[in-house]
């Protein structure tokens, strides 16, 4: 099954599912029109070729008609299938199932991948469903064996069957870069409130072509009457696999759905939303019925398929059963050759591939690169659960315990975004502090809180989903042992600010008067200081919630702010100390750390010196130092020559940034006293002349207080000296101006009388500032309306090979000096591998970072020996876990041949090298001060 990836796809996700319902509201007058020749795989109808092979082409270019014809008929006898049936059918249920069976094994009622095929499986699983793949795998088993399964609790997402790499991340693991929200299983609650919420689909508007960010192949269909499609599907088939059969007198009922009726006039009146509507109702209505009758419970339940035949003895996987437990009849019954349910058997196809369909636009699986890309699947997280707040705060619960219910993630660093407000910080951290430690000690068993080690009576019973509140129910459990099974599951999880990065919507103004008033990003500019004003009164005011967040960062797209917006903040919230720290002789508190740092860069760049230039950025304005981090920072590590073949030795940036790129290289080129640097200036030389005089010498001779903001039209300014200008960006533009502009700049320096915040303004040491002329070009940077509005223009740039060259080894030189300051690098390799250019674990820059003790070939091990981690990011948004990050990179390692076709990496070496890691992972934690093992 090697090679059928891309054929499951294509029958899965890739096509409009109304085809599927088409024929199945066709079948019993037998027609032979042209929408019966679909990828059809019911029982009584074959592929069709030319389709297949039309679809097929569109997601794998390189394959030519004539392979994918041959591959049409491989697919064929893959799909082959017999268990009570008389003889062999073509199916597509029977390909999920033989799929499964040859990449996963079972592991008692859970379910391994087998490590050899994890890489693959992978690349599947990125596009289609993992629990339909399971539920088909289990229902397969049990024909065969003639089990009854009650448990559905298997992993959200599969682990390999690897025992050494589960023994050796058995002893801990920590997950650095964790964004809190971005890593519940959101697709999967989300899937679930729409199917039991008939009006949550209206949430997220994807109905029109631009807003779908899979755009499909062939006819277009909204998505949300393909959701009302799946909506009446399921309560059919529902009624059809189970509630028919265990209640004889639910037959009426399902007999008066009309089912046939609804989707027809849903696929006849497709653009006629108001009549689509109508429709909604008499769902809902069935819905509730199931709700409120099936098996007597007359509680609100999250999911009509939940029924109580179902273990629950697992909360993360207690809201997934429902689903599990439907489509895994539904298999059966197929596999059982079921005749009444097999009339409905693509009806069954339709709702699995309905569901994938959404599945692409919550879970990653384009395979575009950029940040841009990550970020339109991750702004819809939530949104098709506003509706619901039981499941829409189970997302932060939900994100930690996926994390730690079968595998041993000791330290988790939750990313979060604060508030303006000290008490929606505090209440935003309480919340979540007790929804996570709520829903922990709910579950049966994990790594962090295991029942048998309290007393019988401690957790007190099991509380449902409405009945939240921790601290509430364990009203027979005394106060000390409340504390301490909260004190034992904080130690575990802490949380990070994260500052959004937005876009300057001032940059592009014409009007001069604007560009005095406004430096670039000043509107963020003073939502920063709110921020970190707030986080340090919380700090000064609370110090049980304040000792909670333990760092700071900056996220999202790195290419629409740079690391100097933020420099004033972060001095400022990593070098504020709480008045009563110097007090503490005199009280009992406990001491409250400075907050340590963290910054997204070099993950997302349109050249590599602009990457390479905003790690710099990162470390001189935020005054990054031993113990803080680089989040990503890929560009130190990507292969230069690989990433500029990938864009033809083309880059498209704006004027100020290609000029600033070309000053910096220059800069690093005298710096680091790189080999031929000098014939590399000479030429960047030019293109700097070209660029500041189309930018800088833009005619303008304005004065203000005496600082003359050009200094000749016909003199460019000093490379030396513009990168002197540069150094100051960090600075806030405001009081640079004050500065530059008074007279007595020892006394300005020296005035006690200025806040702690506007003490952090201006970064220390910086000599350079007493000279007018220096300060001068960082003003009109800031400020002069002519210079932001040329340097924002865009231009296509050649990159000429001696640049590449020369930024080869600026790369490596700047892999020292990271290494030299003690900087870690928290590495995400799903992450990287989706938004990045490489595409391949084996390609990853973390085998640049550091390499210590996995290569033996000399000219390999000349590496700088990072500090780097593994990490998830988003592991929602990617559908992946911690154990996988290592597994798939070892994996990928061990496949990797010499041009002899020998394996280049010794599995030993390998598994002692993530091990080395994994312990570099626990050194980097915030706040990680146990023995490491």
């Amino acid at each position: 099954m090697d090679n059928m990836q891309f054929p499951l796809r294509v029958l899965l996700c890739e096509y409009n599912p109304t085809r599927i319902l088409n024929q199945f509201l066709s079948k019993d007058v037998r027609k032979k029109t042209m929408h019966m020749e679909v990828l059809n795989y019911s029982s009584d109808k074959e592929i069709n070729r030319n389709l297949f092979v039309d679809l097929y082409q569109e997601i794998a270019k390189v394959f030519s008609k004539d392979e994918i014809e041959n591959l049409f008929f491989v697919t064929r006898e893959e799909s082959k299938q017999t268990v009570y049936q008389t003889g062999q059918t073509y199916s597509v249920f029977n390909l999920i199932a033989n799929y499964a069976g040859d990449f996963l094994e079972n592991d008692g009622e859970n379910v391994k991948c087998k490590y050899k095929e994890l890489l693959k499986w992978r690349d599947t699983t990125l596009y289609l469903d993992q629990d339909m793949f399971i539920a088909a795998h289990f229902a397969y088993c049990d024909v065969l064996s003639g089990r009854k399964r009650v448990d559905f609790s298997w992993d959200v997402v599969t682990k390999s069957n690897n025992i050494r790499i589960h023994n050796m991340l058995s002893q801990g693991m920590a997950d650095n870069h964790f964004h809190l929200l971005g890593s519940a299983p959101t697709f999967k609650l989300s899937w679930l409130n729409i199917m039991n919420n008939v009006k949550s689909k209206e949430e997220l508007k994807l109905d029109e072509r631009l807003e779908r960010l899979d755009k499909g192949y062939g006819e277009y269909t909204r998505i949300s009457n393909l959701l009302t499609l799946a909506q009446i599907i399921r309560v059919v088939l529902f009624y059809q696999v189970y509630v028919c059969k265990k209640y004889s007198d639910f037959d009426k009922i399902y007999q008066n759905l009309q089912a046939e009726h609804i989707i027809k006039a849903i696929m006849e009146y497709d653009k006629e939303n108001k009549i689509i509507k109508l429709y909604d109702h008499q769902i809902q209505s069935e819905i509730s019925v199931l709700n409120t009758l099936l098996d007597g419970r007359s509680r609100d339940s999250i999911d009509y398929c939940l029924i109580n035949q179902v273990r629950r003895n697992d909360s993360i996987f207690e809201y997934f059963s429902g689903e599990r437990f439907f489509m895994y009849k539904c298999f059966k019954a197929i596999f059982t050759n079921d005749k009444d349910f097999m009339k409905n058997a693509d009806l069954f196809y339709a709702y699995l591939v309905i569901k994938n369909t959404l599945r692409k636009e919550l879970i990653q699986a384009n395979n575009r690169v950029g940040f841009s890309n990550f970020s339109d699947y991750q702004d819809r997280k939530q949104k098709f659960l506003r509706g619901n707040r039981t499941l829409k705060d189970l997302l932060p619960a939900q994100a930690i315990l996926m994390s730690v219910k079968r595998q041993n993630v000791v330290s988790i660093e939750a990313r979060i975004c604060p508030d303006k407000d000290v008490k929606q910080n505090i209440k935003t951290i309480h919340s979540y502090d007790s929804q996570i430690i709520n829903e922990l000690c709910n579950d049966a068993n994990n790594y962090w809180i295991d029942k048998r080690n309290f007393k019988s009576h401690l957790l007190g019973e099991r509380y449902s989903i409405a009945e939240r509140n921790f601290y509430e129910h364990l009203s027979n459990n005394t106060a000390e042992e409340k504390q301490k099974i909260d004190s034992i599951l904080k130690e575990h999880f802490f949380y990070v600010f994260h500052f959004p990065k937005c876009i300057d919507k001032k940059i592009n103004s014409e009007d001069p008067l604007s560009g005095l008033m406004y430096c670039r990003h000043y509107e963020h500019r003073k939502e920063l200081k709110q921020y970190a004003k707030a986080i340090a009164k919380m700090r000064e005011h609370n110090r049980d919630i304040s000792s909670r967040v333990l760092g700071i960062d900056a996220c999202s797209n790195e290419l629409i702010e740079r690391p100097e917006v933020f420099g004033q903040a972060f001095r400022y919230l990593k070098g504020h100390i709480p008045n009563r720290d110097f007090e503490r002789e005199f009280c009992k508190e406990i001491h409250l750390p400075p907050l340590r740092a963290t910054y997204h860069v070099g993950e997302d760049f349109l050249d590599i010196a602009d990457g390479l230039r905003a790690v710099e950025e990162a470390i001189i304005f935020l005054e990054l130092t031993h113990g803080d981090r680089l989040g990503h920072a890929i560009v130190l590590g990507i292969d230069v020559e690989d990433w500029y073949k990938n864009k033809g030795n083309h880059v498209n940036l704006s004027k100020q940034d290609l000029l600033d790129n070309i000053a910096w290289t220059i800069k690093k080129l005298k710096e680091y006293t790189i080999d031929n640097s000098s014939e590399y200036i000479d030429k960047l030389q030019e293109l700097y002349n070209d660029y500041y005089s189309q930018i800088y010498m833009t005619g303008t001779d304005w004065t203000t207080k005496d600082v003359a903001w050009n200094r000749s039209n016909n003199e460019v300014m000093p490379v030396d000296l513009y990168i002197l200008a540069w150094h100051l960006r960090g600075d806030d533009p405001k009081m640079l101006y004050d500065f530059t502009c008074a007279k007595d700049k020892v006394s300005f320096s020296q005035n006690k009388d200025i806040s702690y915040w506007d003490r952090c303004a201006l970064q220390k040491g910086k000599k350079i500032r007493r000279d007018n002329i220096i300060t001068t070009l960082t003003l009109r940077y800031h400020y002069d309306a002519g210079v932001k509005q040329e340097g924002s223009k865009k231009v296509v740039f050649k990159v000429p090979i001696y640049m590449i060259k020369a930024l080869k080894a600026i790369q490596l030189n700047m892999q020292r000096e990271v290494r030299e300051r003690g900087i870690g690098i928290e590495c995400n390799p799903t992450s990287n591998v989706l938004i990045s250019t490489f595409k391949r674990f084996d390609k990853h820059p973390i085998l640049n970072f550091n390499n210590l003790g996995l290569e033996t070939r000399s000219e390999s091990m000349d590496k700088a020996q990072l500090f780097v981690s593994i990490n998830t990011d988003d592991q929602g948004v990617f559908d992946t876990i911690l154990e996988n990050e290592y597994a798939l990179i070892a994996l990928a390692l061990e496949k990797v041949k010499d041009e002899n076709g020998m394996p280049v990496y010794n599995q030993t070496r390998i598994f002692n090298w993530l091990d080395s890691v994994r312990r570099m992972g626990l050194e980097q934690c915030f706040h990680f001060d146990r023995q490491i093992p």
